[in-house]
């Protein structure tokens, strides 16, 4: 084999090579994120997790009302633990290991909370509330709670949930490939579905 030939052997692997590296790296995600979705309190999701003390939460959203009751942002198989029970728009409870407290917070615009299997509740950086009580494991929902009876209604951004430090959960609103709006764990690489009857509806497209 001469020189020339070599060359052009060793041109074509380059070539074939940069053509995946472009497929990589141009290679789109198979949904369309959302900046948030809304939902009317009909919907909710179960992220397939047992929480307890070692777990922190952090979920922002616009809170617009409930569909009875106390609409949950979080809920769980047991009341008041981990819970976020909506009174309202510019209210919640609070709940951790049957215990509960109200946090308050201003209406009509979104909110980061965080909060805590230990009992803090933050509302965008700032401490609201301190059961200073450890969590028991029970099973999590994402804006409801056991009986599916009182749904959180307003906009979803995204969640992200942690155990012991370690991120588990990265939630985000998305489109997936057949247009269906849902959440995307950027952990699994799952889409998470909603629950619930009817549908969540898409807010803008990023």
């Amino acid at each position: 084999m001469s020189l020339l030939t070599d060359f052009q052997t060793v041109q074509a692997k380059v070539v074939r090579a940069n053509d995946w590296c472009n497929l990589i790296f141009q290679h789109k995600p198979p949904y369309t994120q959302l900046q948030y979705l809304t939902m009317n309190g009909n919907q909710w999701i179960t992220p397939g997790l047992t929480v307890d003390s070692n777990y922190v939460v952090e979920i922002k959203y616009l809170l617009t009302g409930s569909s009875e009751g106390m609409g949950r942002l979080l809920g769980s198989s047991v009341d008041q633990s981990f819970e976020m029970a909506a009174r309202g728009t510019g209210t919640f409870r609070w709940g951790i290991n049957i215990s509960s407290t109200t946090v308050s917070f201003t209406s009509g615009v979104p909110h980061v909370f965080k909060c805590y299997g230990t009992g803090q509740c933050y509302v965008d950086g700032v401490l609201k509330a301190n059961l200073n009580k450890n969590q028991r494991p029970v099973t999590l929902f994402i804006f409801s709670e056991s009986t599916h009876t009182e749904q959180a209604k307003g906009s979803f951004y995204y969640c992200k949930i942690w155990n012991n430090g370690v991120l588990i959960r990265d939630f985000i609103p998305v489109k997936d490939m057949n247009n269906v709006v849902c959440l995307y764990d950027f952990v699994s690489g799952t889409y998470f579905y909603n629950s619930g009857s009817g549908s969540f509806t898409a807010g803008p497209e990023i």
